[in-house]
């Protein structure tokens, strides 16, 4: 028998709310918290930050929207080879969902669909001026 997930209703506000994602001098401290309210932080370079990004912003400005398993899943190649386990697979996917929604590019109400709500122009114009300033 596999674990069972009860679905916290409400909460999702409340991760994003606690996402949040500083400039160090070469890397990213991206910070949130889980369901049990203890902080998640993760220190991802500049140069594997800026990759990781951008492969979720290509995928949206095609589709126009992306799930957390579809995030995960373009980055798994790329999280597992640096960070060896399955679960920052599945926390640094959703850190960087969260971090586009805070910035305004993304849009969800359930921690798992994301929609795109800035036209691609805006969003290409964000990209460049976090990583390529």
């Amino acid at each position: 028998m596999g674990r069972r997930r009860k679905k916290l209703t409400g909460f999702y506000p409340t991760i994003v709310e606690k996402t949040s994602c500083e400039k160090l001098e070469d890397n990213f401290l991206v910070r949130t918290i889980d369901r049990k309210q203890n902080p998640i932080n993760y220190v991802i370079s500049h140069e594997l930050f800026a990759q990781y990004m951008l492969k979720i912003l290509e995928y949206v400005a095609i589709t126009g929207e992306i799930t957390h398993d579809e995030a995960r899943e373009t980055l798994y190649k790329d999280i597992f080879y640096v960070y060896k386990t399955k679960v920052s697979t599945v926390r640094i996917s959703l850190l960087l969902l969260n971090v586009l929604v805070k910035e305004g590019i993304l849009y969800s109400d359930n921690n798992e669909d994301y929609k795109l709500v800035k036209c691609q122009e805006e969003m290409r114009q964000w990209y460049q001026d976090q990583f390529l300033s």
